[in-house]
């Protein structure tokens, strides 16, 4: 894992800031049969598209832009980063992190870049 950044990050930072206290609480409405939770329920999550939505009005409102992009490494390792960018300053903020897919292929892939 590793996270690196722009030289400065003042203006970053602060727009990042006023974005998030923006966001209200998130409700799970997805749910994950393959999951249970300590008292036998099924298992509930934000899907991505959800979470998208739900920070795009705060972030754009804020001229805070986001990218993901996963990456798959020689020896098979699936790397995703994320990029942060405040685009009036330039200042950036970018973070890696590496998983192994717990299945070869296609599925293995996606199931675990998401």
């Amino acid at each position: 894992m590793s996270l690196t950044t722009s030289e400065k990050t003042d203006k970053l930072f602060a727009a990042y800031f006023k974005a998030r206290s923006s966001m209200k609480e998130l409700a799970p409405t997805g749910k994950n049969g393959a999951f249970k939770t300590s008292d036998g329920k099924v298992a509930t999550f934000a899907p991505l598209q959800t979470i998208q939505r739900h920070i795009e009005g705060p972030f754009f409102d804020n001229d805070l832009l986001f990218s993901q992009s996963p990456t798959m490494t020689p020896d098979g390792m699936m790397v995703v980063t994320t990029l942060l960018l405040h685009a009036p300053s330039s200042q950036w903020m970018r973070g890696e992190f590496a998983l192994k897919p717990d299945r070869p292929g296609v599925h293995g892939q996606v199931a675990c870049s998401t």
